[in-house]
């Protein structure tokens, strides 16, 4: 009997680091897809700008759009955001989209 209980606390403690493991790695999914979602409703307020073929681009939406642009490694962002194109924004966006859906796949263990 004496032996048994230091398995069961060596078993114990694997759970709980596997159980910490999951926990963060749930985080940083959640924090990923919630990313890609807020990215989409910049897109989206882009895109409906873009329809009305309105050239200029508000100040919030320009933060906004920084924001996550300069957040990533990307050639957009100059001294004045206002000059930068819809189109460009856009672009930009989709890239920066595409490095956080390439960072979520992984390989399963199985």
């Amino acid at each position: 009997m004496c032996r048994e209980r230091p398995l069961f606390n060596q078993t114990s403690l694997t759970v709980d680091g596997l159980r910490v493991q999951d926990h963060e790695e749930r985080r940083i999914r959640y924090a990923r897809r919630n990313r890609l979602r807020s990215i989409d409703r910049v897109l989206n307020e882009l895109e409906l700008l873009n329809l009305a073929e309105d050239a200029v681009v508000p100040s919030d939406l320009a933060r906004r759009a920084s924001g996550f642009i300069n957040a990533a490694p990307h050639s957009l962002m100059t001294a004045s955001d206002r000059a930068i194109p819809i189109g460009d924004w856009m672009t930009a966006l989709l890239e920066v989209q595409d490095t956080l859906m390439v960072a979520d796949e992984r390989p399963v263990i199985g």
